[in-house]
């Protein structure tokens, strides 16, 4: 048997197309996803799929207008098994070592979902395009093999989704329609409860973050819900039909979140059947719920103190928090990711920060917790600039107690005598902007603590209510004013003289580096250089009685 070509694909294109048009057998179908499938090379991949997708577009077409040619049930039945191994086919591909073939798959399957809309739009039945959306779904977080790996070079490809099908999704499906969203979210959702596997776990883990943390078109209010493409005639319409009970009898978006009273759950199951998921698509807490399902399911998933984590804490409080409905469900991991310290505990005290701030949630120990993460590995980690600025957020109430405001600022002036030069250009202008913006602290400029061993500062004190350090002073850095640096001995003079210049800005110094200080030291100009010069005294010629004199030019 000859291998299929390009050019054979075509004449069974041509072939079919005269075939729906006279109504005449469509067995070759059958043949074209099979060389679709089969196809040893990307070119005949590509002929392939895009054949199949404007016969069954025309296909879809003829049904929509209920034409006689494909109205026996036996020729319907076998036409929906063909386009389900093409939706496979599609779903198959996007793992594809060719990039063109897993972006066309991926446009294709979102062209079908309209089509399927616009025919759908008056049945009375759960609709293909939802089937689709679940298949690109499941296909997009769990990432299998394309169906021709064999055909492929990379024998062991990754199961992480690649990023032109991420940014082709997000884009064209997540982020322009409210329906698809939706549903992505729900089916994310189910597949996190049903899965048991760790691994299938955790690559769902994986790709379902990475298509998370590019959204950015969330609905913030009922009026912006209306983009759909799934039910373009959702808005307004009959709820009667696409119940939510067809699909997925045990879940419904508000069981989810709701918190009954005893007795209520006749009541709940009674909503639970009226519940359609019409209803839930143009409601605004239905997107909300789902989302937050979504995270909730997502996060205990994560290991703690792994990049995993450091990527959802980086996001969690600008992507999520906004749109949850509770963001008070978080809260236990987000305190469990702060008890692990380092950069993961980090992350989690700026999204714990902004739930205290926005969402009005009790944590009494934020800031004991804050303290005990400045210690002397800090300063000498890759997060040390992005420590310092939350810091300075997190200081800039001014209904702090100035004892807390001094322990912070104390600490940091006690690390700096062990501090790398690339840290004392953090510490010192931090200083500065927590004094400038909190007066009450100036104190410590002018006590009569002159070392180490007459200051009541407790280092050791976990409390930063309880150390004494208001009653202290900041010679440790008064002290780097003879640095043998020069750039930190001058920097270090501005807490000696009055605080009448602007607060610095702490990205100005958050990329400095022992490599980038070497650069700026070498580079500079001298304008007066010194010369050494070897002079003889007294005009002898004995050089045992010559010195070193300095002379200059």
């Amino acid at each position: 048997m000859c291998t299929p070509s390009v050019e054979n694909v075509q004449a069974l294109e041509d072939s079919l197309k005269t075939s729906i048009e006279q109504g005449s057998s469509l067995n070759s179908l059958s043949s074209l996803v099979r060389i679709a499938i089969d196809a040893n090379t990307s070119a005949v991949a590509h002929k392939s799929i895009w054949a199949l997708y404007r016969l069954f577009y025309q296909l879809i077409s003829e049904h929509h207008g209920h034409s006689a040619k494909v109205e026996a049930r036996a020729v319907r039945l076998w036409l929906h098994e063909r386009m389900d191994d093409y939706i496979q086919l599609l779903c198959g591909l996007l793992k594809d070592e060719e990039a063109r073939l897993r972006v066309d798959s991926l446009n294709i399957l979102l062209s079908l979902v309209k089509c399927f809309s616009e025919r759908d739009s008056m049945a009375h039945s759960v609709p293909s395009q939802l089937r689709i959306v679940t298949r690109v779904t499941k296909a997009l977080l769990l990432c299998p093999a394309s169906i021709r790996a064999h055909h492929q070079k990379n024998s062991t490809p990754s199961h992480l989704v690649d990023n032109d099908v991420k940014e082709v999704f997000v884009h064209d499906w997540l982020n322009a329609f409210d329906d698809v969203r939706w549903v992505f979210f729900k089916k994310s959702m189910l597949m996190f409860k049903s899965e048991t596997s760790g691994p299938v776990k955790m690559i769902m883990s994986w790709n379902l973050l990475a298509l998370l943390e590019k959204i950015d078109a969330l609905p913030t209010t009922a009026d912006e819900l209306g983009r759909f493409c799934m039910f373009p005639n959702t808005k307004h319409a009959n709820p009667e039909t696409y119940n939510g009970t067809q699909e997925d009898p045990d879940e419904d978006w508000g069981l989810f979140f709701e918190t009954l009273e005893e007795g209520q759950h006749e009541k709940r199951v009674s909503r639970h059947l009226k519940t359609s998921v019409r209803d839930s698509i143009e409601s605004l807490a239905s997107h909300r719920a789902v989302f937050s399902a979504c995270w909730l399911f997502l996060l205990p998933q994560l290991p703690m103190s792994s990049a995993l984590s450091t990527r959802a804490l980086s996001i969690l409080h600008a992507v999520a928090i906004p749109h949850v409905d509770q963001p008070l469900r978080f809260m236990d991991w987000i305190a469990s990711c702060v008890d692990q310290g380092g950069a993961t505990g980090l992350l989690a005290l700026n999204t714990l920060y902004q739930l205290i701030v926005r969402h009005n949630i009790d944590y009494p120990d934020f800031y004991r917790r804050l303290y005990g993460f400045i210690d002397q590995e800090l300063l000498h980690s890759k997060h040390r600039s992005r420590f310092f600025r939350l810091v300075e957020a997190f200081l800039s109430s001014s209904h702090l107690p100035a004892v807390l405001l001094a322990s912070f600022v104390k600490r940091l002036s006690r690390l700096s005598l062990r501090a790398s030069p690339a840290a004392l250009v953090l510490i010192i202008p931090f200083a500065y902007n927590v004094l400038k913006r909190h007066p009450v602290l100036m104190v410590m400029i002018h006590n009569p603590v002159h070392n180490f061993g007459d200051d009541p500062y407790n280092s050791v004190q976990e409390s930063p209510l309880l150390t004494h350090a208001l009653q202290s002073s900041l010679w440790e850095l008064n002290s780097h004013r003879h640095h043998y640096l020069a750039s930190v001995s001058t920097m270090a003079e501005i807490l000696s003289q009055p605080m009448t210049k602007v607060a610095y800005d702490l990205d100005d110094f958050s990329d400095h580096s022992a490599t980038t200080i070497f650069e700026n030291e070498t580079s500079q100009q001298i304008k007066h250089p010194l010369i050494f010069g070897l002079d003889v005294v007294g005009g002898s010629d004995n050089p045992m009685v010559a010195h070193w004199q300095l002379s200059t030019p």
